[in-house]
Protein backbone atom coordinates (compact mmCIF):
# COMPACT_ATOMS: atom_id res chain seq x y z
CA UNK A 1 0.00 0.00 0.00
CA UNK A 2 1.50 3.34 -1.09
CA UNK A 3 1.19 6.67 0.77
CA UNK A 4 -2.25 7.16 2.32
CA UNK A 5 -3.44 8.08 5.78
CA UNK A 6 -5.70 6.32 8.28
CA UNK A 7 -5.98 3.02 6.46
CA UNK A 8 -7.51 0.04 8.28
CA UNK A 9 -6.28 -3.44 7.34
CA UNK A 10 -8.48 -5.83 9.29
CA UNK A 11 -9.27 -9.54 9.25
CA UNK A 12 -7.41 -10.65 6.14
CA UNK A 13 -5.90 -14.05 5.34
CA UNK A 14 -2.65 -13.70 3.42
CA UNK A 15 -0.76 -16.84 2.39
CA UNK A 16 2.42 -17.35 0.33
CA UNK A 17 2.95 -13.71 -0.61
CA UNK A 18 5.76 -13.25 -3.11
CA UNK A 19 7.09 -10.27 -1.12
CA UNK A 20 5.69 -8.88 2.15
CA UNK A 21 2.38 -10.26 3.31
CA UNK A 22 1.08 -6.82 4.36
CA UNK A 23 3.03 -3.67 3.60
CA UNK A 24 2.32 -0.03 4.41
CA UNK A 25 4.57 2.63 2.94
CA UNK A 26 4.55 6.07 4.54
CA UNK A 27 1.30 7.77 5.51
CA UNK A 28 0.11 7.76 9.14
CA UNK A 29 -2.68 6.57 11.39
CA UNK A 30 -2.83 3.02 10.04
CA UNK A 31 -4.64 0.25 11.93
CA UNK A 32 -3.49 -3.33 11.23
CA UNK A 33 -5.62 -5.74 13.25
CA UNK A 34 -6.70 -9.36 13.31
CA UNK A 35 -4.91 -10.53 10.19
CA UNK A 36 -3.43 -13.98 9.59
CA UNK A 37 -0.29 -13.90 7.48
CA UNK A 38 1.54 -17.08 6.60
CA UNK A 39 4.60 -18.11 4.60
CA UNK A 40 5.61 -14.74 3.16
CA UNK A 41 8.68 -14.72 0.95
CA UNK A 42 10.05 -11.72 2.85
CA UNK A 43 8.30 -10.14 5.83
CA UNK A 44 4.90 -10.89 7.30
CA UNK A 45 3.84 -7.33 8.16
CA UNK A 46 6.12 -4.47 7.10
CA UNK A 47 5.80 -0.74 7.67
CA UNK A 48 8.19 1.65 5.93
CA UNK A 49 8.35 5.10 7.57
CA UNK A 50 4.62 4.86 8.10
CA UNK A 51 4.07 7.44 10.84
CA UNK A 52 1.78 6.40 13.68
CA UNK A 53 0.66 2.77 13.66
CA UNK A 54 -1.49 0.37 15.66
CA UNK A 55 -0.57 -3.27 15.08
CA UNK A 56 -2.68 -5.58 17.21
CA UNK A 57 -3.92 -9.16 17.43
CA UNK A 58 -2.30 -10.41 14.23
CA UNK A 59 -0.86 -13.88 13.69
CA UNK A 60 2.27 -14.01 11.55
CA UNK A 61 3.90 -17.35 10.73
CA UNK A 62 6.78 -18.70 8.68
CA UNK A 63 8.04 -15.46 7.16
CA UNK A 64 11.47 -15.95 5.62
CA UNK A 65 12.82 -12.66 6.96
CA UNK A 66 10.88 -10.91 9.76
CA UNK A 67 7.46 -11.45 11.26
CA UNK A 68 6.72 -7.76 12.00
CA UNK A 69 9.13 -5.18 10.57
CA UNK A 70 9.18 -1.45 11.27
CA UNK A 71 11.69 -0.24 8.69
CA UNK A 72 13.12 3.11 7.69
CA UNK A 73 13.54 6.31 9.65
CA UNK A 74 10.05 7.76 9.82
CA UNK A 75 7.88 5.48 11.95
CA UNK A 76 6.17 7.37 14.76
CA UNK A 77 4.22 6.08 17.74
CA UNK A 78 3.69 2.34 17.27
CA UNK A 79 1.34 0.32 19.45
CA UNK A 80 2.27 -3.36 19.29
CA UNK A 81 -0.05 -5.58 21.34
CA UNK A 82 -1.56 -9.04 21.26
CA UNK A 83 0.35 -10.25 18.21
CA UNK A 84 1.56 -13.82 17.75
CA UNK A 85 4.73 -14.42 15.76
CA UNK A 86 5.62 -18.04 15.05
CA UNK A 87 8.67 -19.45 13.27
CA UNK A 88 9.73 -16.33 11.42
CA UNK A 89 13.37 -15.64 10.55
CA UNK A 90 13.22 -12.95 13.27
CA UNK A 91 10.12 -12.38 15.36
CA UNK A 92 10.13 -8.57 15.18
CA UNK A 93 12.62 -5.94 14.00
CA UNK A 94 12.43 -2.24 14.86
CA UNK A 95 14.42 0.43 13.01
CA UNK A 96 12.43 3.51 14.08
CA UNK A 97 9.42 4.53 16.14
CA UNK A 98 8.37 4.75 19.77
CA UNK A 99 7.47 1.12 20.33
CA UNK A 100 4.68 0.67 22.89
CA UNK A 101 4.24 -2.82 24.37
CA UNK A 102 3.35 -1.61 27.85
CA UNK A 103 -0.21 -2.95 28.20
CA UNK A 104 0.45 -6.04 30.32
CA UNK A 105 -3.00 -7.46 29.63
CA UNK A 106 -2.25 -7.91 25.91
CA UNK A 107 1.15 -9.59 25.53
CA UNK A 108 2.85 -10.21 22.25
CA UNK A 109 3.94 -13.83 21.82
CA UNK A 110 7.04 -14.89 19.91
CA UNK A 111 7.57 -18.60 19.30
CA UNK A 112 10.44 -20.55 17.77
CA UNK A 113 9.14 -24.11 17.65
CA UNK A 114 12.51 -25.41 16.43
CA UNK A 115 14.02 -24.23 19.71
CA UNK A 116 11.59 -25.81 22.16
CA UNK A 117 14.34 -28.35 22.91
CA UNK A 118 17.91 -27.39 23.84
CA UNK A 119 19.34 -29.26 20.84
CA UNK A 120 17.08 -27.44 18.38
CA UNK A 121 17.66 -24.44 16.13
CA UNK A 122 18.44 -21.06 17.76
CA UNK A 123 15.97 -18.25 17.25
CA UNK A 124 15.84 -14.46 17.56
CA UNK A 125 12.84 -12.77 19.15
CA UNK A 126 13.24 -8.99 18.85
CA UNK A 127 15.90 -6.78 17.30
CA UNK A 128 16.29 -3.02 17.90
CA UNK A 129 18.55 -1.46 15.27
CA UNK A 130 18.17 2.22 14.33
CA UNK A 131 18.00 3.08 10.64
CA UNK A 132 19.38 6.53 11.50
CA UNK A 133 22.10 6.20 14.17
CA UNK A 134 22.61 9.99 14.12
CA UNK A 135 19.17 10.48 15.68
CA UNK A 136 18.93 8.62 19.00
CA UNK A 137 15.34 9.82 19.38
CA UNK A 138 14.27 7.93 16.26
CA UNK A 139 13.99 4.58 18.06
CA UNK A 140 12.71 4.36 21.63
CA UNK A 141 10.73 1.99 23.81
CA UNK A 142 7.60 3.58 25.27
CA UNK A 143 7.45 3.53 29.07
CA UNK A 144 10.82 1.74 28.96
CA UNK A 145 9.32 -1.75 29.08
CA UNK A 146 8.96 -4.74 26.78
CA UNK A 147 5.70 -5.43 28.58
CA UNK A 148 4.52 -8.95 29.22
CA UNK A 149 5.94 -10.36 25.99
CA UNK A 150 5.96 -14.17 25.94
CA UNK A 151 9.07 -15.80 24.47
CA UNK A 152 8.94 -19.54 23.76
CA UNK A 153 11.45 -21.82 22.08
CA UNK A 154 14.74 -20.04 22.76
CA UNK A 155 16.38 -22.88 24.65
CA UNK A 156 19.30 -23.59 22.26
CA UNK A 157 22.57 -21.79 22.91
CA UNK A 158 22.90 -18.90 20.48
CA UNK A 159 19.25 -17.87 20.77
CA UNK A 160 18.28 -14.30 21.70
CA UNK A 161 15.09 -13.07 23.27
CA UNK A 162 16.05 -9.47 22.53
CA UNK A 163 19.00 -7.85 20.78
CA UNK A 164 19.90 -4.19 21.23
CA UNK A 165 22.38 -3.60 18.44
CA UNK A 166 25.34 -1.27 19.03
CA UNK A 167 24.36 2.32 19.77
CA UNK A 168 20.69 1.54 20.40
CA UNK A 169 18.58 2.41 23.46
CA UNK A 170 21.11 4.88 24.88
CA UNK A 171 20.27 8.15 26.59
CA UNK A 172 20.29 10.86 23.88
CA UNK A 173 22.24 13.32 26.08
CA UNK A 174 24.49 11.26 28.34
CA UNK A 175 24.96 8.30 26.03
CA UNK A 176 24.45 5.94 28.98
CA UNK A 177 22.39 2.75 28.70
CA UNK A 178 18.65 3.15 29.26
CA UNK A 179 17.28 0.50 31.61
CA UNK A 180 14.34 -1.35 30.06
CA UNK A 181 11.98 -3.31 32.28
CA UNK A 182 11.79 -6.99 31.35
CA UNK A 183 10.48 -8.30 34.67
CA UNK A 184 6.92 -8.75 33.38
CA UNK A 185 7.98 -10.74 30.32
CA UNK A 186 8.04 -14.55 30.19
CA UNK A 187 11.24 -16.27 29.10
CA UNK A 188 10.62 -19.91 28.24
CA UNK A 189 8.41 -20.26 31.29
CA UNK A 190 10.41 -18.02 33.62
CA UNK A 191 8.37 -14.92 34.52
CA UNK A 192 10.33 -12.87 37.07
CA UNK A 193 7.27 -10.83 38.09
CA UNK A 194 5.75 -13.92 39.70
CA UNK A 195 8.57 -13.98 42.27
CA UNK A 196 8.90 -10.24 42.73
CA UNK A 197 11.91 -10.18 40.42
CA UNK A 198 13.83 -12.64 42.61
CA UNK A 199 15.64 -15.27 40.54
CA UNK A 200 18.13 -18.02 41.17
CA UNK A 201 21.58 -17.66 39.67
CA UNK A 202 20.76 -20.36 37.13
CA UNK A 203 17.58 -18.59 36.02
CA UNK A 204 19.23 -15.20 35.73
CA UNK A 205 22.20 -16.57 33.80
CA UNK A 206 19.90 -18.47 31.46
CA UNK A 207 17.96 -15.32 30.58
CA UNK A 208 21.00 -13.03 30.42
CA UNK A 209 22.73 -15.42 28.02
CA UNK A 210 19.84 -14.77 25.64
CA UNK A 211 19.83 -10.97 25.89
CA UNK A 212 22.26 -8.84 23.90
CA UNK A 213 22.44 -5.61 25.86
CA UNK A 214 24.68 -3.32 27.92
CA UNK A 215 26.54 -6.01 29.85
CA UNK A 216 27.78 -7.63 26.64
CA UNK A 217 30.84 -6.45 24.74
CA UNK A 218 31.32 -3.66 23.99
CA UNK A 219 30.11 -2.96 27.49
CA UNK A 220 27.58 -0.12 27.86
CA UNK A 221 27.41 0.24 24.11
CA UNK A 222 23.63 -0.27 24.12
CA UNK A 223 20.65 -0.30 26.47
CA UNK A 224 20.13 -2.76 29.32
CA UNK A 225 17.17 -5.05 30.02
CA UNK A 226 16.50 -5.63 33.71
CA UNK A 227 14.85 -8.99 34.32
CA UNK A 228 15.41 -9.46 38.07
CA UNK A 229 18.13 -10.13 40.60
CA UNK A 230 19.64 -12.85 42.77
CA UNK A 231 19.54 -11.97 46.49
CA UNK A 232 22.71 -12.45 48.50
CA UNK A 233 21.27 -15.45 50.34
CA UNK A 234 20.96 -17.34 47.01
CA UNK A 235 24.34 -16.40 45.61
CA UNK A 236 27.19 -18.87 45.77
CA UNK A 237 29.31 -17.91 48.76
CA UNK A 238 26.81 -15.25 49.74
CA UNK A 239 26.08 -16.84 53.15
CA UNK A 240 29.15 -16.08 55.20
CA UNK A 241 28.16 -17.62 58.52
CA UNK A 242 25.47 -19.62 60.24
CA UNK A 243 24.14 -16.54 62.03
CA UNK A 244 23.31 -15.01 58.65
CA UNK A 245 21.38 -18.16 57.77
CA UNK A 246 19.15 -18.03 60.83
CA UNK A 247 18.69 -14.28 60.46
CA UNK A 248 16.84 -14.96 57.22
CA UNK A 249 13.91 -16.16 59.29
CA UNK A 250 11.66 -14.13 61.55
CA UNK A 251 11.42 -14.59 65.29
CA UNK A 252 9.15 -17.33 66.62
CA UNK A 253 5.95 -15.84 67.98
CA UNK A 254 4.31 -18.01 70.60
CA UNK A 255 3.74 -18.55 74.32
CA UNK A 256 5.33 -21.85 75.20
CA UNK A 257 8.11 -22.88 77.55
CA UNK A 258 10.06 -26.01 78.32
CA UNK A 259 10.87 -26.82 74.71
CA UNK A 260 14.38 -28.06 73.99
CA UNK A 261 15.60 -28.53 70.40
CA UNK A 262 18.93 -30.27 69.85
CA UNK A 263 20.79 -29.97 66.53
CA UNK A 264 23.44 -32.64 66.35
CA UNK A 265 25.08 -31.58 63.09
CA UNK A 266 26.05 -28.31 61.45
CA UNK A 267 26.82 -27.63 57.78
CA UNK A 268 30.11 -29.14 56.73
CA UNK A 269 32.98 -26.77 56.18
CA UNK A 270 34.08 -26.82 52.54
CA UNK A 271 36.04 -23.60 52.16
CA UNK A 272 39.20 -24.70 53.94
CA UNK A 273 42.17 -23.09 52.11
CA UNK A 274 43.40 -25.53 49.51
CA UNK A 275 40.16 -27.48 49.71
CA UNK A 276 41.61 -30.13 52.06
CA UNK A 277 38.81 -30.93 54.48
CA UNK A 278 39.67 -33.65 57.01
CA UNK A 279 37.34 -36.64 56.97
CA UNK A 280 34.43 -36.05 59.35
CA UNK A 281 35.37 -32.42 59.91
CA UNK A 282 32.33 -30.40 60.90
CA UNK A 283 30.20 -33.46 61.70
CA UNK A 284 28.57 -34.12 65.07
CA UNK A 285 31.34 -36.56 66.00
CA UNK A 286 34.01 -33.87 65.67
CA UNK A 287 33.35 -32.49 69.13
CA UNK A 288 33.59 -35.91 70.68
CA UNK A 289 36.85 -36.50 68.88
CA UNK A 290 38.63 -33.84 70.94
CA UNK A 291 41.45 -35.43 72.92
CA UNK A 292 41.82 -34.55 76.63
CA UNK A 293 45.29 -33.20 75.84
CA UNK A 294 43.66 -30.46 73.80
CA UNK A 295 43.10 -28.55 77.02
CA UNK A 296 46.59 -28.84 78.41
CA UNK A 297 47.30 -30.31 81.83
CA UNK A 298 45.58 -30.47 85.19
CA UNK A 299 42.14 -28.94 85.46
CA UNK A 300 42.23 -27.90 81.80
CA UNK A 301 42.68 -31.54 80.81
CA UNK A 302 39.70 -32.55 82.94
CA UNK A 303 37.58 -29.91 81.15
CA UNK A 304 38.60 -31.22 77.77
CA UNK A 305 37.75 -34.75 78.89
CA UNK A 306 34.27 -33.55 79.87
CA UNK A 307 33.80 -31.95 76.47
CA UNK A 308 34.81 -35.19 74.79
CA UNK A 309 32.21 -37.11 76.79
CA UNK A 310 29.26 -34.89 75.75
CA UNK A 311 26.46 -36.94 74.19
CA UNK A 312 25.30 -35.36 70.91
CA UNK A 313 21.62 -35.67 71.84
CA UNK A 314 21.99 -34.91 75.51
CA UNK A 315 18.96 -33.16 76.97
CA UNK A 316 16.42 -33.31 79.77
CA UNK A 317 12.70 -33.91 79.62
CA UNK A 318 10.53 -36.30 77.65
CA UNK A 319 12.03 -37.25 74.30
CA UNK A 320 9.68 -36.88 71.34
CA UNK A 321 10.00 -37.97 67.72
CA UNK A 322 8.49 -35.09 65.75
CA UNK A 323 7.77 -31.36 65.86
CA UNK A 324 4.07 -31.95 66.48
CA UNK A 325 4.74 -33.82 69.71
CA UNK A 326 7.40 -31.29 70.74
CA UNK A 327 5.10 -28.28 70.37
CA UNK A 328 2.16 -30.13 71.89
CA UNK A 329 4.13 -31.15 74.96
CA UNK A 330 5.73 -27.74 75.43
CA UNK A 331 2.32 -26.11 75.10
CA UNK A 332 1.10 -28.24 78.00
CA UNK A 333 3.97 -27.05 80.17
CA UNK A 334 6.03 -30.23 79.87
CA UNK A 335 9.79 -30.29 79.33
CA UNK A 336 10.40 -32.06 76.05
CA UNK A 337 13.50 -32.88 74.06
CA UNK A 338 13.56 -33.21 70.26
CA UNK A 339 16.72 -34.18 68.40
CA UNK A 340 17.59 -33.64 64.73
CA UNK A 341 20.22 -36.38 64.91
CA UNK A 342 20.15 -40.00 63.79
CA UNK A 343 20.12 -41.99 60.60
CA UNK A 344 17.48 -42.04 57.89
CA UNK A 345 16.13 -45.34 59.25
CA UNK A 346 15.83 -43.85 62.73
CA UNK A 347 14.03 -40.79 61.36
CA UNK A 348 11.51 -43.02 59.57
CA UNK A 349 10.93 -45.02 62.71
CA UNK A 350 10.47 -41.81 64.72
CA UNK A 351 8.00 -40.46 62.20
CA UNK A 352 5.94 -43.65 62.52
CA UNK A 353 5.48 -43.01 66.23
CA UNK A 354 4.60 -39.33 65.82
CA UNK A 355 1.52 -38.39 67.77
CA UNK A 356 1.95 -41.09 70.44
CA UNK A 357 3.63 -38.91 73.05
CA UNK A 358 1.55 -38.21 76.16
Amino acid sequence: MNPSNFVDIIGNFVNYAGNDGIQVNQGTGHFINGNQVRSSTRNGIAAFSAGNLIITDNTVEDSNAVGILLAGTGNGNVTLLGNTMIDNGVGARFESGAIDMSDLSRPNRIVNTAGLVPTGTPGIGMVFDMANPADPYSLTIANETIGSTIFEGFLPVGSFYVRFEDGNILHPVTGLPIIINGVDASFDGIRPALTGGVLTSAQLNFIEDRLFDADDALRNGRGQIFVGYVPASLQRGGLENLEDFFNNYGDFIGNISGLRVTITGLPSVTNIPGGNVPAGFGGPAALNALAPAAGGEGEDAQGAQQIAEIEPAAGEGQEVSCWNDAVSGAGNGQAVSYSFGGTLEESIADAATCGTAE
